[in-house]
């Protein structure tokens, strides 16, 4: 539903003559993309003369706001966002609508060329590698400061919705139908045998050991090559991250459940709201952020879960941080925040 949504809100966009620039992102699709190095910036490309340098949000306080961060929020355009992933500080990818693919060096975000123009819902890496997810069953990975699609034949056709990488061999993808799939030096369809609930999103702890949370309260588990399923209730997880024995799924209605013993047992923690909940993730069991509609972000500190204080009403995404002070939040309407 969110990307329906999104679809329409862009082709509304450009029915409206003289109100945005889309030229830098309109490739055509599944051509070897260009060389990084030759992408423009996309303050430059999208609102030429404009500054993207990060602008300080408010500190005021709102009555039901009762832990308060200081934010930075950058807009780069219209597009939407939908996941953000980096190697380090330095190094930081954000992926989205229409092929959208932006890369922070430490100082500026970065248009880069991805050859495509579909939806690219998820990015990961390791090792050196990059790689990033969409529909079609889209999957392009950087090479040489260039991005080049991969010829997937078990994903061909489907909506891939969130992407996890281990390592440079211990990379997972999943989406429609139930379809998950696992590179670990080839790619081959991965997941327990007629699985075919929607599919948000993917995290895990090491190799092998990955959670997988969609439609129907669904939650999957793989440890030591086998997956196991539970469904915790008939609404959607849309996000979930984990990290040792800790694992925490979020989604519809702002529902945030949470495992302390590896996914062995779970229990629903009170939401200060009642926002769709779409990306999670953390430095640690008891430094997490969770983001959603309407400019919703969460933290726990282990404890209890309070909305953080920022502008932007856009809804967000996708959380990804290199540590507790360098976090970053995207969404709508080209909306990047970071909490340095």
């Amino acid at each position: 539903m969110r990307r329906a949504i999104a679809c329409l809100a862009a082709l509304v966009l450009l029915a409206l003559p003289g109100c945005y620039d889309f030229s830098i992102f309109a490739q055509p699709d599944d051509l070897t993309a260009a060389p990084a190095d030759d992408a423009g910036t996309v303050d430059q490309a999208i609102s030429p003369g404009s500054d993207l340098a990060s602008v300080d949000l408010a500190k005021t306080q709102a009555p039901d706001l009762a832990h308060v961060a200081q934010w930075s929020q950058t807009v780069v355009g219209p597009m939407r966002l939908y996941a953000v992933w980096g190697s380090g500080p330095g190094n930081v990818f954000a992926v989205g609508e229409s092929g959208t693919i932006l890369h922070h060096d430490g100082q500026k975000w970065t248009a880069e060329l991805s050859g495509t123009m579909v939806f690219l819902n998820g990015v990961g890496g390791g090792g050196g590698d990059v790689y990033a997810a969409g529909e079609l069953g889209k999957v392009l990975k950087r090479s040489n400061g260039a991005w080049v699609l991969q010829v997937i034949p078990v994903l061909a056709g489907k909506e891939l919705l969130a992407l996890w990488a281990g390592g440079p061999n211990d990379l997972f993808v999943v989406g429609d139908e139930g379809k998950i799939a696992r590179y670990d030096g080839m790619w081959n369809a991965d997941g327990p045998p007629n699985f075919v609930k929607i599919l948000n999103g993917v995290s895990g702890n090491g190799k092998g050991d990955v959670y997988a949370v969609g439609e129907g309260g669904a939650v999957l588990h793989r440890k030591g090559g086998t997956w196991s399923e539970k469904s915790l209730g008939g609404f959607a997880f849309d996000g979930v991250w984990s990290s040792g024995s800790t694992v925490i799924a979020v989604g519809e209605g702002g529902r945030i459940f949470h495992s302390a013993d590896d996914g062995a047992t779970w229990a629903a923690q009170p939401s200060p709201v009642q926002n769709q909940l779409y990306g999670v993730w953390g430095a640690g069991p008891s430094d997490v952020y969770a983001a959603g509609s309407n400019g919703t972000i969460l933290h726990y500190d282990g404890q209890t879960w309070t909305r953080e204080m920022v502008k932007t009403t856009e809804d967000l995404s996708g959380v990804w941080g290199s540590g507790p002070n360098d976090v970053f939040i995207v969404g709508g309407g080209g909306t990047i925040l970071h909490r340095p």
